[in-house]
């Protein structure tokens, strides 16, 4: 009953495996410049009044039991594997080793905002890091399967066992409503930065895309909990209609290309792979609707977004 409540009392329970050790930890607590001794284990909750250690201690020893599995697939689906990997160790060094490996295969395109390269990676690396951590803080540890991370072509997914806590809705984690199932682990992650406060996880996902023309899910699964971040990049350059979540049309991937750059027919046409006089009549539309700013210089028309300050000098 107390585990199909989502009290996680899981982590307070006594440890089968009593030989931890905490190499890893004790490097993070060091760096952050806190005290990791014998007293502040216990006041964290990895030691029991008896002098022995709590699951909480073993999910963060050396000898962690629980695993992660990264796998990189091909296309949209789960057909063909690119790259695969599974992590171990201490949820600290898990968190190091799955976002280091993330960050690998997170590909970089660049714009030009006049004469200035502008980096725009697939994935925001925040994004990336608060629905890897958010997994492992809400997973159910009474479950002895792996966090599942599956990275396609067009979006990232996050998959722990436990489902979502009893009473909270899609709307209350956007509003930052916070029902923790391990609060013991995440107020140690809170103390330690590697998540900035209680409830702002979720929140701090959609606002690291809110300027994106796709944004994050957080579809209902009958016993997970699943955070899929799209590649931002994925639909520039592409024809309407070829994505996994319906069509995006030109307009959205211009305005998503150039979010505050100074561009002209022929920058456009490279971004949406059709011809410079399509471009020219689409950037036409899109100055008449008040989408763009059109301005002269010398022989060519330069466009921008209205909020683009270089645009409205036209």
């Amino acid at each position: 009953m107390i585990k199909n409540n989502g009290t996680g009392q899981f982590i307070a329970e006594l440890s089968i495996e009593q030989n931890l050790t905490f190499e890893c930890a004790d490097k993070v607590f060091s760096q952050k410049e806190i005290k990791f001794g014998r007293e502040q284990k216990q006041s964290l909750g990895l030691i029991r009044p008896d002098g022995r250690y709590t699951n909480l201690a073993l999910i963060l020893s050396d000898q962690c039991p629980y695993t992660t599995k990264a796998a990189l697939f091909e296309g949209l689906n789960k057909e063909r594997f690119k790259d695969r990997k599974e992590f171990s160790g201490s949820l600290f060094q898990q968190i190091e080793d799955v976002c280091a490996y993330l960050h690998v295969f997170n590909r970089i395109r660049s714009t030009f905002e006049g004469v200035y390269r502008v980096d725009h990676p697939d994935y925001p690396d925040i994004a990336i890091r608060e629905a890897y951590v958010n997994a492992l803080i809400h997973r159910d540890y009474y479950i002895e399967s792996s966090v599942l991370v599956s990275m396609f072509d067009d979006r990232i997914e996050f998959m722990s066992l436990g489902g979502v806590m009893p009473g909270v809705t899609h709307d209350l984690m956007l509003a930052g409503v916070s029902v923790t199932r391990n609060e013991k682990l995440a107020h140690i992650f809170y103390r330690l930065n590697i998540i900035e406060a209680f409830g702002t996880g979720i929140p701090r996902i959609y606002s690291a895309y809110k300027n994106s023309i796709t944004q994050p899910e957080i579809p209902v699964v009958d016993g997970g909990f699943l955070i899929r971040i799209p590649n931002m990049n994925y639909y520039i350059g592409r024809g309407a209609g070829n994505g996994r979540n319906g069509s995006v049309t030109n307009e959205q991937r211009l305005l998503e290309a150039f979010t505050d750059a100074n561009f002209s027919k022929e920058d456009a046409a490279d971004i949406l792979g059709i011809t410079v006089s399509g471009a020219y009549k689409l950037l036409q539309r899109m100055t008449e609707q008040g989408l763009l700013v059109a301005r002269k210089k010398g022989k060519r028309w330069i466009y921008s977004k209205p909020s683009d300050k270089a645009g409205q000098m036209a």
